[in-house]
């Protein structure tokens, strides 16, 4: 699939294996306007022993009422959903894992806008839509930042990769 990626002219930006339990981490020099959009593989496990929320800030605004989010859950024979108003990605209890894809690009407005889908669990797999927004139109994206409401649940050996397009 990765090479197919490329061909189409999808490249990898950045790429950070998490080398110690974490709360943030910041990927800084990005530039959406060269790449067009974001595409990025978020496979993180909760080496905490605290449940936790991941968030998705961008440009450095680490204030979480400036993000809009709606979720989707499926697990089992049960669905549900929720509106948040946080930059929500992914949700894990204490010792779990999850790999999410996240698509981020900027709408015609600007606004930054995020569509997520991500498995979580291995044994009572959920799978989990998410989708949100900043709230003010911006110039560019330059720095994303990941976060865990849970302190270092973002585990040794998570791994993020961002790609890009080339053209």
């Amino acid at each position: 699939m990765i090479d197919l990626w490329y061909r189409a002219g999808i490249r990898k930006v950045a790429e950070l294996r998490v080398p110690s339990d974490s709360t943030l981490v910041t990927f800084d020099g990005l530039n959406i306007l060269e790449h067009r959009f974001y595409l990025i593989i978020f496979s993180v496990k909760n080496t905490s022993s605290s449940s936790s929320d991941y968030y998705l800030f961008v440009n450095g605004d680490l204030n979480k009422a400036n993000y809009y989010c709606q979720t989707l859950v499926s697990s089992g024979i049960e669905i549900s959903a929720n509106r948040y108003n946080l930059p929500l990605v992914a949700y894990l209890s204490s010792l779990s894992n999850a790999l999410c894809e996240i698509i981020l690009g900027l709408d015609p407005d600007y606004h930054p806008r995020y569509h997520v889908r991500c498995t979580r669990y291995v044994s009572n797999v959920a799978n989990v839509l998410y989708s949100g927004s900043y709230y003010a139109p911006v110039s560019n994206v330059t720095r994303l930042d990941f976060q865990s409401s849970a302190t270092n649940a973002i585990g040794r050996g998570s791994r993020i990769i961002i790609f890009g397009a080339m053209v």
